[in-house]
């Protein structure tokens, strides 16, 4: 199962972005496969009402609190514990063997309607291969560059240019993937407890991961590579 969390503060229309993006996903049970651990940030900009309100595509698979927090990275840890404890009335028939988690905050989107199912066929060929499930899943980004000029009717429009990820090695140089084209072993991070670093307030998210691979490798476990873009970054 992968557990998408989602981050969000006074951004509604970002929400209902991200919403759409995981109710687009084909081919894949969404009942059963995905869950949507959404923490708002107390906001008043209607996210309330939406979350208690959602679409029924997506409905029974959410689980959202709104309360005030420290920060992004505070919230991040919030989902977290959702995701590890989810709540029990949540109808968990994932066939899959382990469990991870992907932070796609509000207004990030998935690259295309077949992201998670990709997800799931790789795992199935580590699994049907008799290798051990991947702690560390990553793939590639489209970068959208907004206000591009078109040259013949002058007016503007969006752009994407895809940004390859680098090999796991290259940790030490910075991210090696946008953020929202990682996904982290819950198991792993249950285990070895790690959560976001609240004392960074702008790298939190690459201490995680590194410390994460790190001890990946200390352990000797795989990570897997997608071969092509997991989401859309602005």
């Amino acid at each position: 199962m992968i557990y998408v969390v989602t981050v969000c503060y006074q951004n509604l229309e970002g929400l209902v972005k991200t919403a759409k993006s995981l109710m687009g996903q084909v081919a894949v049970n969404v009942d059963a496969d995905i869950r949507w651990i959404v923490i708002d940030g107390d906001s008043n900009d209607g996210t309330k009402e939406y979350l208690a309100h959602l679409p029924k595509e997506i409905r029974n698979q959410t689980i959202w609190i709104s309360e005030k927090d420290a920060g992004i990275y505070d919230a991040m840890n919030k989902g977290i514990e959702c995701s590890l404890n989810p709540q029990k009335n949540l109808n968990d028939q994932s066939k899959y063997q382990a469990d991870y988690i992907l932070f796609l905050n509000a207004g990030d989107v998935l690259s295309g309607a077949f992201v998670i199912q990709e997800i799931f066929e790789q795992i199935d060929k580590q699994n049907l291969s008799g290798k051990v499930c991947p702690a560390f899943i990553y793939g590639d980004a489209l970068e959208e560059i907004k206000g591009i000029q078109k040259k013949q009717h002058g007016n503007s429009k969006s752009s994407m240019f895809l940004k390859q990820a680098r090999h796991p090695e290259k940790i030490s140089n910075g991210m090696i993937t946008h953020h929202q084209a990682t996904f982290y072993h819950l198991g792993y991070l249950r285990q070895w407890r790690m959560r976001y670093d609240l004392r960074y307030e702008i790298a939190a998210d690459y201490d995680l991961t590194a410390r994460f691979l790190l001890k990946c490798w200390a352990e000797n476990l795989p990570s897997l590579y997608i071969p092509s873009p997991i989401c859309i970054f602005e």
